[in-house]
This record gives structure tokens, C-alpha cells and sequence, in this order.
């Protein structure tokens, strides 16, 4: 990796906003995202440019790695949303010790971690083998429709300004746009 910086921010925010926050390959959608640099390939000159990247699970993207693709057919997925309309990828969070940080709180074996009006906003519910399930219900006070998550499978994505969840797991962030009120 020596020669090669990081991937800013800003970059892959826009790389996942563009494939619809999973990856766009055909039947896939997973949500766990990795950067692929095709145009030019990093080997041949390291850049983080978004023109030349894309956004890809780790199977397509060690797939991407391997030649697999051109870089016409990475092009053509960049631009194609069809696939990304619902990300279909489950999240593989199977942790037996429950932490949880949300909005900056530490939340320790507390299975129900933001509930309003009885309403479970954010919980870890075990299933019947004992791993942890995320669930996920924000709400909206506008007709949008915002992130829905069940037992790790994503049933709705809505449409935030950012999604980030890497593949190891262990986290999820999302960004929505600011509500504004009427003065």
C-alpha cells in the first residue's frame, strides 16, 4: 500500500450514494461496501477519484479485482440503479455480547436501546440460537420513508444523504437530511 492514501470520506460517501448504498452487481445489493479502483487501476496509478471508482461488496470486488469486469461493464454499473432500488443484503450481526453506541450513548446488555411511545426505534433481539438481531424503525414526521431494518434484513432503505455500513459488521451510520420546520 506504500504510495497509496486512504479514501477521503467525501469519496466514499459519494461511491456508495451512487450505487444505491449496496452493490450493484445483478441479484446482489449487498450492503457492505468496498471501493474498487478500476480507471485507472490503483496498481497502475494510485488515485481516489470517483470517475474512476466504484463501490462493490467484497465478493464483486475481488471478482473486479480479478478482471472479472471491464471497465464499460463497471461504468455501466455505476450508472445503473435498478438493482440498488432496495439494498437486499442482510446484515451478519451475530455478536453474543451486546454493546451498542447510538447517538454517542453506550448502551450495555440493553436489548431495547431507543423506544418511543412504546415504538422499538433501535433494538438487538436475539433469535432462538441466541445471536443478536438489529432492528431498526426510524421514524419520520414526513410522508418519506426512512431506514427499516428487520432481524439484520434490510426491508426498507428510504433515501438518506448517506448510508455507511463496512463489512466487518460492527457498524451502521446513517445520515438523513435535516428536517426543516416552517417558521
Amino acid at each position: 500500500m506504500s504510495g497509496r492514501k486512504s479514501i477521503p470520506p467525501i469519496v466514499k460517501e459519494i461511491l456508495r450514494s451512487e450505487v444505491g448504498f449496496g452493490c450493484p452487481v445483478k441479484g446482489c445489493g449487498n450492503p457492505y461496501l468496498e471501493y474498487h479502483h478500476f480507471d485507472p487501476p490503483v496498481n497502475v496509478k494510485p488515485h481516489n477519484e470517483p470517475e474512476g471508482m466504484i463501490a462493490l461488496c467484497a465478493q464483486h470486488h475481488k471478482k473486479a479485482d480479478g478482471g472479472a469486469y471491464t471497465v464499460e461493464q463497471l461504468r455501466n454499473l455505476k450508472k445503473d440503479k435498478s438493482n440498488a432500488a432496495i439494498v437486499k443484503g442482510n446484515l451478519d450481526w451475530l455478536r453474543r455480547d451486546l454493546l451498542a453506541v447510538v447517538g454517542g450513548n453506550f448502551y450495555f446488555e440493553t436489548p431495547r436501546i431507543i423506544t418511543i411511545d412504546g415504538v422499538d426505534l433501535v433494538s438487538l433481539l436475539r433469535d432462538a440460537d441466541g445471536y443478536l438481531r438489529l432492528n431498526v424503525n426510524m421514524l419520520s414526521c414526513s410522508a418519506e420513508e426512512r431506514i427499516i431494518i428487520k432481524d439484520n434484513s434490510w426491508e426498507n432503505v428510504g433515501s438518506p444523504l448517506d448510508l455507511r455500513s463496512p463489512p466487518q459488521g460492527k457498524e451502521l451510520e446513517v445520515r438523513e437530511t435535516a428536517i426543516k420546520s416552517p417558521i
